[in-house]
Order: structure tokens, then sequence, then C-alpha cells
């Protein structure tokens, strides 16, 4: 059984998960976290892809994600790619595997950038050097945040909280699957205006201060300093992260090896041929 536990890391509460024996392996998950994923909490679509009497797989629902703490002042993606580090710290692990899922990649890259000595091998999933680009509304949208108080940006915004977009599924897709989306997303809307003011107002900034974290970050100039052995997966047929970014980070690593998943969309550690790749990049890459 995985040892499920929530601790202080750098001065947050960061749920994790910990599960197996042997070389350790850190996952970063993607999204940008907030309500819903607090209000739904999901089993990381990593657990159970490697086998636990080889490896010790760690998991963890990043800051203003799922079951771990808020915090609603102003950070960047070094301070999320410090929390993985506070997390391997406090787990008494000095080197890990890195896997970076979608906007975890750039956690993870940033990761193996600031601390390489604690990186032994990097594993970017449907990922880019960039994922959210500086635009005229970004900038304006976080430019009046700092002038005009976060209430009453939430009052202006209220009725797009309570209406959130609907975003394209991820993973393989049954009849099944879209059915429960649909119930899935009817109870999120209705627990969404039913939640008291407060709390709608701590996820929904705690959202916002993610969505900020991102805009504009972008390591394309700086990941060819990586040194470990870096592998990229990447669906071909993905909608959300195309595989042309998976190809652009290809050319940007020296010594990275892209690995092409053929008709494999967002989502890829649902497909079973992508978690069976981890593993046996994994295994292959043993020390």
């Amino acid at each position: 059984m995985p040892n499920l536990a929530t601790s202080k890391i750098n001065g947050l509460d960061l749920y994790y998960e910990d599960e197996g024996h042997g070389r350790p392996v850190l996952f970063v998950h993607g999204g940008f976290g907030g309500v819903e994923s607090t209000l739904f909490p999901q089993r990381s679509a990593f657990r159970g892809v490697l086998p636990g009497d080889a490896f010790r797989t760690i998991t963890y629902d990043r800051r203003n994600s799922g079951r771990s703490g808020y915090y609603l002042n102003q950070y960047g993606v070094p301070d999320l790619a410090a929390d993985a580090a506070g997390l391997l710290d406090h787990l008494g692990i000095e080197r890990a595997c890195v896997v970076g899922d979608s906007l975890g990649g750039l956690i993870a890259m940033t990761l193996a950038l600031r601390w390489p000595q604690r990186v032994e091998l990097l594993m970017l999933a449907e990922t880019a050097p960039y994922m959210v680009r500086s635009t005229r509304f970004t900038t304006a949208a976080l430019a009046a945040s700092k002038v005009v108080p976060h209430r009453l940006m939430f009052r202006v915004f209220k009725r797009r909280v309570l209406n959130p977009p609907e975003y394209d599924p991820v993973g393989p897709q049954t009849p099944e699957s879209l059915a429960t989306r649909a119930e899935r997303r009817a109870e999120y809307l209705r627990k969404l205006r039913e939640m008291p003011a407060d709390d709608l107002f701590r996820y929904s900034k705690g959202l916002f201060r993610t969505y900020a974290a991102y805009v504009g970050y972008d390591v394309t100039d700086k990941v060819s300093a990586l040194r470990m052995p870096v592998h990229i997966l990447h669906g071909t047929a993905d909608r959300v992260v195309p595989y042309r970014a998976g190809q652009q980070l290809d050319r940007l690593i020296p010594q990275a090896t892209l690995h092409s998943l053929d008709g494999a969309g967002h989502g890829l550690f649902y497909y079973e041929p992508a978690r069976a790749l981890a593993t046996r990049l994994l295994e292959s890459n043993g020390s």
C-alpha cells in the first residue's frame, strides 16, 4: 500500500503518495490546478505505472492543486521546482529520476537546470519549453492584478468562474469515459454554485496565481545545458501540446531522445503503450 501523507514543504501543505521500493522516481503532474482539482482530486495517472519491487514512485499534488495547500501570493515556476526539491529533501532522497508531464514538464526542466546533481534521468512527456505565451490580454490582466483588489476582480469575473470552459478530454476515449465525463461536469457545476464564497475565492485566486506563474516562462535558451539522459515522449495526435513541441525539445536538448507514440493524444499515461514505454526506458537506464 502507498504511504499517503501531507507534510510542510517550503511553508505549505503538500500532499504526496510514496509507493514501492527501489530507484526513486518523482512524477510532476500537469494542469493548472485550482477549484476542479480540489473538488475532484484524482488518482495520479502515473501511479501503478512502474513495478513496485524495482521503483519507488513518488507522486504529489502541486501547490494550489488537489489535496495540497493554497498559496495566494505571487510565485513562479522556479518556486514550483523548489517545492519538488523540497519534497525530495523531506523524503531523504538525494537523487531521483524525474518525470514531468505537460505543464509539469516545465517544472521538471527547471528542477534539472537548477539542481542537476539531483536528477539521474529526465523524462519529458507531452510538454514544451514554453506553455503560456505572454499576450496583450495576459499582460493587462497581470498588471491589473497588482493594483485592483483581488476581491473586486473576483466579483467582476465571478460569472466566468461559475461557468468554466470545458476542455478537450484526455486519454483514450470510450463511450463509458465520455459519459462519466459528462456526469462529472454536471456535478462540478453544481458544487461550484453551492460552494461558500470564501472557498471559491481562495481556489480561484490560487488557479490565477498558478496560471500567472507560467505566463511568459520560457526555457528555450536554457535546456541545451541539460547533461543527464533525457527522454521525450509525445503523442502524434496531441491537440493540447502539439507534437511539434516535442520535436522542438528534441532539437534543443543535444542528448535527448524523442519517442513518438503514433495516434496518442494528450494524457499520455492513460495510454498503455506510453506506460509500457516509460517503464522500459527507466528500467534500461538502471544503475
